[in-house]
């Protein structure tokens, strides 16, 4: 109650009637004693009329003042409660998201913050949302009008959508199960989609993250390069992994369309030979690529200079050769012609002692063993107390990782294509992560591009694991689409180089072909007119009717023809040699290129 009205209400009751209250407002001096109610000093009316609105003015001026001293009461009073209030905490508690809706719940609904909530939407039973993209502006304004506000459970709010890690083999892509789940709300990508999760070659959806190979998560990388952002945030440790990945990538770009390289070798035994440019890019090539890497240089490129050139760069100091058995002499050749050094020439079935013996006490420089011996494979017996157990070893391969060779050659990789072949498991068990590798062939897919695991396995067995995995990544068939045959020159980018001769032809001397008749030998003519009598007699029998199963007697003609082709053969080797002996005696010895049979 105001005052005046406080005040008025006292004096009426003290007033019996109106007269006595007109005199005791005189006295009081709200009226002036001269001015006198007409029953006691009959006066005009106008007169009466112009006093009782002088009063009511003054009143109503008094009045006003009364109202403005009483509303700045009530604004002191109000901001003593509201201090009061912030002194208070209040307790926000997290309940759900969906669709970028944080919902939640006030637990005692302190006026202030359902003034601030108010403003961003209304409040239901203590229960209101606010858009995630707004909660950091509503919570700072909580936190400023309620500094001591509790803010329950709203940790995967703060966390980033997704999260990026390594598992294993592969990389895990993880949405945050409360604010992303199934990656629907904020999807991976950057900012134009024109690289997303749906475009990584190989990835599979679980139930709770996607799994990417590890040759893929370049691709991450590109989307999101930061190492933590509200959107993503890789686990320590693995984005620098990813991220050399990639700058490797950027690095071979140029490599794979260069026609010659500062990189270069002079062999010390040999320093008249020189490398040739495409030689030289090669080298270059596997500098880049860490050292595991696949030539596919066709025949006759050069390839074994190649890489006896790259395993000494390397600073190896044991180095093993993997060779077809047929070609184990020439490359045995090669090796003494540019280091000077023979090389250990592996040869049995099985090791022995005395040749575990040289390998582990000797160290020999070079080594060499073909496909045949490597794969033999013998079974161990590995039984403990009643439990039968054998294990299936190859003898030659624990051999030589206990030589620990720093360098390993597989020539004709292609031999290893098929990932279920005893030389192509036994080959993948040789070296370590440390080893440097190259492997070389003039056709490193010969029919369907899953003939490449093995040597990528063996290559990079923590990049390309599984066989199913790279199946289901770039094809099962021996025909491939266009986007898989995309993916995969994109995943031989940073692996296998490529020439075939026409693309180097300039780097290659010119080749002087002859061609020679010759006369067959008197051996070779007689057992030549053998095979063909026999055949004009099968000719004479034959009944062009089809009668008495002659068809039968004439298909036989067609091995006997076969069996000519070989006599010229076999008997044109002997005359081909002794030419090319004549050849190479008539040419300077410092013009000497070589000579092609």
């Amino acid at each position: 109650m105001s005052p005046l009205k406080s005040i008025l209400k006292k004096e009426r009751r003290k007033m019996g009637d109106f007269d006595k209250y007109i005199e005791s407002l005189r006295k009081k001096k709200y009226i002036p004693r001269s001015h006198q109610l007409l029953s006691e000093n009959p006066r005009p009316i106008e007169e009466m009329e112009e006093a009782v609105l002088s009063e009511e003015e003054e009143l109503l001026k008094q009045l006003k003042d009364i109202q403005e001293k009483k509303k700045e009461i009530q604004r002191i009073k109000d901001e003593r409660e509201k201090e009061e209030l912030k002194k208070k905490p209040e307790v926000i508690k997290f309940r759900s998201f969906v669709y970028g809706s944080i919902t939640f719940e006030i637990e005692h609904g302190n006026p202030v913050a359902v003034d601030i909530i108010n403003k961003h939407n209304y409040v239901h039973d203590k229960i209101s949302t606010v858009h995630v993209d707004k909660f950091d502006g509503f919570v700072e304004e909580i936190n400023t009008a309620l500094p001591n506000t509790k803010w329950v459970n709203f940790e995967p709010i703060y966390q980033p959508y997704w999260k990026i890690a390594r598992r294993d083999k592969n990389l895990i892509l993880q949405w945050n199960p409360i604010t992303n789940e199934g990656g629907r709300f904020k999807r991976f990508q950057n900012a134009d989609n024109s690289e997303n999760v749906n475009s990584i070659p190989g990835i599979l959806m679980r139930t709770k993250f996607y799994e990417i190979p590890f040759s893929e998560g370049w691709r991450l990388y590109l989307i999101h390069p930061e190492q933590s952002t509200k959107l993503c945030e890789w686990e320590d440790g693995v984005r620098a992994e990813v991220e050399k990945e990639f700058e490797k990538r950027l690095r071979v770009t140029t490599i794979h369309s260069a026609e010659d390289s500062k990189v270069d070798f002079t062999f010390d035994h040999s320093p008249d030979f020189h490398l040739r440019a495409h030689q030289r890019v090669a080298l270059e090539f596997s500098d880049l690529v860490d050292h595991r890497t696949i030539v596919a240089y066709g025949t006759g490129t050069g390839k074994t200079a190649i890489s006896i050139a790259n395993a000494l760069r390397s600073g190896a100091e044991r180095i093993l050769f993997v060779v077809p058995g047929s070609v184990r002499e020439n490359w045995r050749k090669h090796l003494v012609n540019h280091t000077g050094v023979e090389p250990v020439i592996l040869a049995g079935r099985t090791p022995t002692e005395q040749d575990l013996r040289y390998l582990m006490i000797n160290h020999p420089k070079f080594v060499m063993i073909n496909y045949e011996i490597l794969r033999t494979k013998i079974k161990v017996d590995n039984t403990k107390g009643d439990i039968l157990k054998s294990e299936e070893r190859y003898p030659w391969v624990d051999v030589i990782n206990l030589y620990r060779p720093d360098y390993i050659v597989v020539d004709e990789s292609h031999y290893i294509r098929n990932p279920t072949s005893q030389q192509s498991k036994a080959l993948r068990k040789l070296g370590n992560k440390n080893t440097k590798k190259m492997a070389m062939s003039g056709t490193p897919i010969m029919n369907r591009p899953g003939e490449l695991w093995s040597v990528l396995n063996w290559l990079h067995p923590e990049t390309f694991p599984y066989y199913e995995t790279f199946l289901n990544q770039y094809g099962f068939g021996r025909s491939i689409g266009t986007y898989e045959a995309k993916k995969l020159r994109s995943l031989l980018e940073t692996i296998m180089i490529k020439r075939t001769r026409a693309d180097i032809s300039k780097n290659l001397p010119p080749v002087n072909r002859i061609v020679e008749t010759f006369e067959m030998s008197g051996k070779a003519r007689a057992i030549y007119d053998k095979i063909l009598s026999g055949i004009y007699e099968e000719f004479a029998t034959y009944d062009h009717m089809g009668v008495g199963g002659q068809i039968k007697q004439y298909k036989s003609i067609l091995p006997k023809i076969n069996a000519m082709i070989k006599v010229c053969a076999a008997d044109k080797i002997r005359h081909t040699v002794t030419r090319a002996i004549e050849i190479a005696d008539a040419i300077e010895e410092d013009k000497w290129n070589g000579i092609l049979i």
